[in-house]
């Protein structure tokens, strides 16, 4: 028997939360499978086991926050090869591991079950053996999560992805494939409008050729007879256990205080469509951000206060000024808030800061985004201008001393020289660490973004 215990996951990690296990007691598993998933600074990592064998017992339950070196498993070492044979296995006939009502298949609804039928066309893209249940297949939170919300069993999704054990890991892209070719599953027990018409009729071969028609939300239907339910109980787990403790320490570590100014940006508005032209024909989405990092880059060498961080010592405080310019990018995900970093952001040109946000997006998205990707922002910016509201007082992302919001753009009248005429406006917010930053200074650094934004001269004289 040995003891399956948390690696050093490197990167000076010390401990994470116990995302998910991915096997449970009584599998077996290979040596290098991987057996769990941990998430460390907001980034989910599998973990692999080092040896193959039999998992005798879990020592570590889902949520539990784990340290390098604890025992999360019992392995009886050496049972993955005697079990082997097993996996390979013959696969059962089609008729007994029938593919899910809602997969394309060509066979009558009246054909005798004894009858062979045709595979569906997509168990064909992985050869595993019989189907692993939903849970045993490989895939990220996210993916599971956008699996359970459609209603799919994750079995029947073709995975393109690495291998793992006897089956390919299920992607995103893979799902998004399955559910755009219209395999997806229909929600078990979902009331239908049609619920007059055969239960089969959602296989129907016909339904191939068509768009896949978009699932009607469960909050469409409602019981009027049901008593609602009193409260729903939910561990916050995860993510938005990591979102709650970082908020928390900021907000009440750091005194905040918040400054909001508007400026009329009909210049960068001009410039920003010539830069979309140019972003198109190398394949970049150019959108006002990479604008507004260049603008806040510039006024961070104006205001170096800003970029700075107040650090606690055995002798009182330090106040230590950042030399880099690593300007984190506050992106919404179905789990929460992540803020990937665009490093080195004064030695970059608009374009690759166009590029690297629209990355970085993407794998924050994903769940593909790595700890050295999450982590060294000396400043941050929150953008909500494809939201709306006027403005907001974000929190600061600590141990930073300020934070930027950035809102929608919207034409308004105003007056110049005496004379009225329609222009275009932002809002822009700021929450500053009033131990470090003053009211002032903080009213001068929103001045020195403003002015680069209003002049884009000025602000492409600092693209290099």
């Amino acid at each position: 028997m040995a003891d399956f215990k948390l690696p050093d996951i490197g990167e000076g990690v010390v401990e994470g939360e116990l995302i998910q296990w991915l096997v449970k007691a009584g599998d077996v598993v290979e040596a290098d499978q991987p057996v769990i998933e941990v998430m460390t600074d907001k980034a989910t990592v599998e973990v692999p086991i080092p040896v193959g064998g039999t998992i005798k017992a879990l020592k570590a339950e889902e949520g539990d926050m784990i340290k390098v070196g604890q025992v999360l498993a019992e392995v009886e070492a050496g049972a993955a090869q005697a079990a082997a044979p097993k996996a390979e296995a013959p696969k059962a006939p089609a008729a007994t591991t029938a593919a899910p009502t809602s997969a394309p298949t060509s066979a009558p609804t009246s054909a005798p079950t004894s009858a062979p039928v045709a595979p569906a066309p997509q168990a064909a893209a992985y050869s595993g053996g019989a189907s692993l249940p939903a849970h045993d297949v490989p895939a990220a939170p996210i993916v599971r999560a956008m699996a359970q919300k459609s209603g799919v069993d994750l079995s029947q999704v073709p995975g393109t992805g690495p291998k793992v054990g006897s089956r390919n890991r299920v992607l995103e892209e893979d799902l998004l494939r399955y559910l755009n070719n219209g395999a997806g599953a229909v929600q078990a027990g979902a009331p239908s409008f049609a619920s007059s018409a055969p239960s089969s009729s959602f296989a129907a071969p016909q339904a191939a050729s068509k768009p896949a028609t978009k699932p009607v939300p469960d909050y469409f239907y409602r019981d009027l007879a049901a008593a609602p339910a009193a409260e729903e109980r939910v561990p916050m787990r995860g993510l938005r256990r990591v979102i709650a403790q970082a908020m928390s320490k900021s907000k009440f570590t750091a005194p905040h205080y918040a400054y909001v100014d508007e400026f009329e940006c009909s210049e960068l508005v001009s410039l920003r469509e010539e830069a979309k032209k140019v972003g198109a024909q190398y394949g970049v989405s150019i959108s006002y951000l990479p604008f507004i990092v260049k603008a806040v880059v510039g006024a961070l060498k104006e205001f170096p206060v800003v970029n700075a961080q107040l650090e606690e010592t055995e002798k009182g405080s330090d106040l230590v000024y950042k030399k880099e310019y690593n300007i984190g990018i506050a992106v919404a995900t179905p789990d929460g808030l992540v803020v990937p970093v665009i490093k080195n952001a004064d030695r970059k040109s608009l374009l690759q800061i166009a590029q690297e946000i629209s990355e970085l997006s993407g794998k924050v998205r994903a769940g593909k985004a790595t700890s050295e990707e999450l982590r060294g922002s000396t400043f941050t910016i929150t953008s909500m201008g494809n939201i709306g509201g006027l403005f907001a007082t974000p929190i600061i992302n600590y141990p930073e001393v300020g934070i930027m919001g950035v809102y929608k753009i919207q034409e308004k009248p105003l007056a110049k020289d005496g004379e009225l005429y329609v222009g275009k406006t932002m809002h822009i917010s700021f929450s500053f660490d009033h131990r470090v930053v003053d009211g002032a200074v903080g009213g001068y650094f929103s001045n020195a973004i403003i002015e680069r934004l209003q002049n884009p001269a000025r602000l492409l004289m600092e693209l290099v």
